[in-house]
């Protein structure tokens, strides 16, 4: 599993929609959820292909009006008892 925060516009644009759709695509489970400091923090597993593809197309920024200006990616333990992607 890996640990994601995005810094940039990412709140108020759409991002965590985005994101669950661009999981569920990619059969990704995991969380998405806004901090209060205007960031965004992303908890996603699945193969490392549906990784890639992922952290690819959130870098691109998933709207027009959506900008990533910084990418925080860790690896954390596997979470077994997720089986989908949730907004919180």
């Amino acid at each position: 599993m890996i640990h994601i925060i995005l810094q940039g516009r990412v709140q108020g644009v759409g991002c965590r929609w985005l994101c669950k759709m661009l999981a569920d695509k990619l059969i990704i489970t995991g969380t998405v959820s806004n901090l209060d400091n205007g960031d965004v923090e992303i908890y996603a597993q699945g193969s490392q292909e549906s990784l890639d593809v992922f952290l690819s197309e959130i870098k691109k920024g998933l709207s027009p009006v959506m900008k990533v200006n910084s990418m925080t990616i860790s690896d954390v333990d596997t979470d077994k008892t997720m089986n989908n992607f949730v907004i919180i």
